[in-house]
């Protein structure tokens, strides 16, 4: 793949938006982390309210818009041979955390993995953004 120093031109443009957006990707994911805690605590029931739809909604926006543009951006970039994969595994997590989290109010247990592995997407996208800042 790209070492950094050989990145120029557009290529150089798409991985600074590339920096931009992964580092409000995880970002997002602590707001993520957040609303859900502030749909649950308070309220018995409300895996099945309106309370989580906050968290629905971002955890929808973070998976099939922002996820995938990421992946495009690092394809199209090729900043180097740990990125594209990671930010491949970035849209993965997120398309399982999207099914975890509908299939937790019936199966608490998959429920409880969906938060688990929240916090792997964190490390994930978190480590995605040192690499790329140290570029």
């Amino acid at each position: 793949m790209t070492d950094t120093s050989t990145l120029s031109g557009p290529r150089a443009g798409v991985f600074a938006l590339y920096k931009v957006l992964i580092a409000l990707f995880a970002l997002a994911v602590v707001v993520q982390i957040f609303l859900a805690g502030l749909g649950v605590f308070g309220d018995e029931v409300a895996i099945a309210s309106s309370d989580l739809e906050p968290h629905r909604t971002l955890g929808y926006l973070l998976t099939v818009p922002l996820a995938l543009l990421l992946l495009v951006l690092a394809v199209i970039a090729r900043p180097g041979r740990r990125i594209e994969p990671m930010t491949g595994a970035l849209v993965v997590f997120g398309l399982v955390l999207l099914q975890l989290g509908r299939s937790g109010a019936d199966l608490p247990l998959l429920g409880g993995l969906h938060a688990v592995l929240a916090f792997v997407q964190l490390g994930l996208a978190g480590s995605l953004v040192k690499l790329a800042l140290d570029r």
